[in-house]
């Protein structure tokens, strides 16, 4: 499972998306902060007993390409489920 696909059907946190997707949470944050300058990412922060926290969620459900030996053809279907409480 990759970043993208652990955040299609509910926001998590970078730490909850390390421990489900098994990447070191150095690179969760850096391709977080990839995805968040591409506009791919819904983030929403707020204060809890540990501090200041974030949560993600993904904008896009899938991204297909096709390829018919000249010409790539992408498409995108957005997230349904494109909200944080």
């Amino acid at each position: 499972m990759g970043i993208v696909s652990s955040i299609i059907d509910g926001p998590k946190t970078a730490v909850e998306i390390s421990k489900v997707t098994n990447i070191p949470i150095s690179t969760v944050y850096r391709r977080l902060q990839f995805l968040q300058e591409h506009k791919m990412l819904k983030t929403s922060g707020g204060l809890n007993k540990d501090g200041k926290y974030f949560v993600y969620l993904s904008k896009l459900k899938t991204i297909s390409t096709f390829f018919d030996g000249s010409n790539i053809m992408i498409s995108v279907t957005p997230n349904l489920n494109f909200t944080i409480n």
